[in-house]
């Protein structure tokens, strides 16, 4: 076994990798996150991808270099460091930890191998912190394509086969047969949906890091014209909000002037409406997205249909007046028992 790896890495590049050791479901026995499994993981999936990265910039510079006269070293000095800044290498901040890796049975290998031949002139500590800076430069949803990098390969492979495929999920659930539709990044960039139909025929939404495992099976994937076309409306109103029927009731939301102007300028998770009539709006889109949506506006859109979803809102709202009211008597009664002692 490979002895421990000891880098020295910025903390900011630190805090956004323990942020995905959480966020892609990379948890102990105890439940504490395994980073060590994390860095591994993400060493093993990306290291490639980051050799042809480098190979390309240093292509790029020998490039400024041959078409520059080397006598003027400080306009070709200039050249190189506008180059190096135009892609952003340089992220490692001010304050730094030093992090220890121990290679795995499964990333031994790859780690020989990095050592021997990608290295050159660089330090092992140097080498696998710019990896890590490289991977941190990605959004979010692009992060996580890397660590879950063999499902997300084999599940493009089905789709352009069009065979189904056996799910294992991280928390032991499995999906025998599943026909997907699609894999696509949420508007925000922050995770990747899978849209499949199960072998009931019931439209599916699962998280990619939420997969374990994943196996391509023979048969061909099947998928009804009624659940392609609902498919379709989620990914235009937020592939990350199922809608699981096609007959889901319209929501109907009346606007003040005020929560007009609020729907313009907050666009994040804004569902698209179907038709405008006076102050009120119709939305055909998964009634989650909704109520998530419009829960910040008060009494400046209020949901006139369907009634379940009103009342649902008006719960919402007199359950957290009633919470506030119960925390500010508390707190009243607080500063009078501080100001009788």
């Amino acid at each position: 076994m490979e002895e421990k790896i000891k880098i020295t890495i910025s903390k900011n590049v630190l805090t956004k990798l323990e942020n995905d050791c959480a966020k892609f479901i990379f948890h102990k026995g105890t439940g504490e996150i395994n980073r060590n499994l994390f860095f591994n993981t993400l060493i093993l999936n990306y290291y490639k991808r980051f050799s042809s990265i480098e190979e390309t910039t240093k292509k790029d510079i020998k490039k400024i270099i041959s078409s520059y006269n080397t006598s003027n070293e400080q306009e070709l000095t200039n050249e190189i460091v506008k180059y190096l800044a135009s892609k952003e290498l340089d992220t490692m901040s001010t304050s730094t930890t030093i992090i220890n890796i121990k290679p795995t049975k499964v990333t031994a290998d790859a780690i020989q191998y990095i050592n021997n031949y990608l290295l050159s002139a660089s330090t092992i500590s140097s080498y696998y912190r710019r990896l890590f800076e490289s991977y941190a430069k990605f959004p979010q949803s692009q992060r996580e394509q890397i660590i879950c990098k063999p499902v997300y390969t084999k599940i493009q492979t089905a789709i352009k086969e069009k065979r189904k495929v056996y799910i294992i999920l991280k928390n032991g659930n499995e999906i025998k047969e599943a026909s997907i539709y699609t894999i696509k990044a949420s508007s925000d960039e922050l995770y990747n949906y899978l849209l499949f139909e199960s072998k009931n025929g019931f439209s599916c939404t699962l998280r990619l890091s939420k997969i374990k495992s994943i196996e391509i099976l023979n048969a061909t994937s099947t998928i009804s014209k009624e659940t392609k076309a609902l498919f379709d409306k989620q990914i235009q109103c937020g592939i990350q909000y199922p809608i699981y029927s096609p007959n889901e009731e319209p929501v109907k939301v009346k606007f003040t002037e005020k929560g007009l102007r609020m729907f313009k300028k907050i666009y994040l998770y804004r569902p698209i409406p179907d038709s405008i009539q006076d102050n009120i709006y119709t939305f055909t889109c998964s009634h989650y997205q909704i109520e998530y949506y419009f829960k910040r506006f008060g009494g400046e859109a209020i949901i006139v249909s369907p009634e379940k979803l009103t009342k649902h809102l008006q719960y919402f709202y007199s359950d957290s007046y009633q919470d506030y009211t119960e925390a500010l008597d508390d707190d009243i009664l607080d500063v009078e028992m501080a100001i009788a002692r």
